[in-house]
């Protein structure tokens, strides 16, 4: 028996080009069946959406290729996986368990292979299956261990859901292998998953190592003043000079060591955009109009579209230039 499809796409296309919508309809859904048979989902989605762009009315058909793929696709998981991580997974709907367990790869890693570096921009966030790691912190050229990595941690939930410069290195002490997750479906899932992305995040909170939590990975040399003024910023380019247009934030807080200011941006992507970026700045401030420049860090998400930029100076500031005036303390 031949393994050849019974329909083909161009067989599609011929039933379109006569005008034989119900032909195109079922050559489709027969092709979609083949795909899941065969295990090739992305083909198989992507035939069913040109099934719908065929026949919006055709309910029966992209009805059951829809339940097809998700069947097949829960029948393929690994029950191993599942349990391992069944804290989270029954949180989710079955197309929300889904989407997050094929958009995970497999990755493995040699005993001492660095997986990130403190300070580098590294999104992906990693679920431990086998193996022991450590984060590490660098500072003063040693390195200081914060904690030991094993099977059921999560590694590097602030980066993949905040934007933020990695507060520390990630290395493999053993044979490690771990499931990583690209930052980018999170703008795959707004439309089609809404939920899910906090859900993770619901979920990446709780197993969040103390190492990793916000009170320790950010491991500021200084104490921040909060301060309540415009802070005005321009983009560097490679050669250390201001350039383009001029926009504004409004601060939060400063210290000699570095900044934050929140600001209206309205996609995602333009806010992933800052980080890792050279800026000029220009503060405000009451003992000095202070103009520094610095490196963003961290660009959190707050409500109503508004961000929180982290700004970390090229050079360290003075001290008596961020104090507030004695009568405003």
């Amino acid at each position: 028996m031949s393994d050849r499809p019974t329909e083909t796409e161009a067989d599609v296309d011929r039933y379109l080009q006569e005008g034989n919508t119900e032909a195109a309809v079922k050559a489709l859904y027969a092709l979609v069946i083949e795909h899941v048979r065969g295990g090739a989902f992305s083909k198989a989605e992507a035939l069913r959406d040109r099934l719908y762009a065929v026949d919006a009315m055709a309910l029966t058909e992209i009805i059951k290729a829809g339940e097809a793929i998700e069947e097949a696709k829960r029948a393929g998981m690994s029950r191993d996986l599942l349990v391992a991580w069944k804290d989270l997974y029954r949180t989710l709907s079955s197309e929300e368990a889904n989407a997050l367990y094929y958009a995970q790869k497999s990755e493995t890693f040699e005993p001492g292979q660095r997986i990130f570096r403190q300070g580098e921009t590294h999104s992906r966030m990693y679920f431990i299956e086998e193996g022991q790691g450590s984060l590490s912190f660098r500072r003063e050229n040693r390195d200081i261990l914060l904690c030991t990595i094993v099977p059921g941690d999560v590694v590097n939930a602030d980066a993949f859901f905040s934007n933020t410069i990695c507060t520390f290195c990630f290395s493999a002490v053993s044979a490690l292998k771990a499931h990583a997750l690209d930052q980018d479906v999170l703008t795959a899932w707004e439309k089609s998953f809404p939920a899910l992305e906090g859900k993770l995040l619901g979920y990446c909170s709780t197993k969040r190592k103390k190492a990793e939590s916000p009170e320790t990975a950010n491991r500021r040399q200084a104490a921040r003043r909060k301060h309540s003024t415009a802070v005005y910023f321009r983009l560097m380019n490679a050669s250390g000079e201001a350039f383009g247009n001029t926009f504004n934030g409004s601060l939060i807080d400063i210290s000699t060591h570095g900044l934050s200011y929140s600001l209206k941006i309205a996609a995602r992507s333009n806010a992933r955009m800052l980080l890792g970026r050279a800026l000029e700045l220009k503060v405000p401030l009451p003992a000095t109009d202070a103009v520094v420049s610095g490196t963003v860090v961290a660009v959190h998400h707050l409500p109503f579209d508004d961000y929180s930029v982290h700004v970390r100076f090229h050079k360290v500031i003075r001290e008596d230039s961020i104090k507030l005036p004695a009568s405003a303390q």
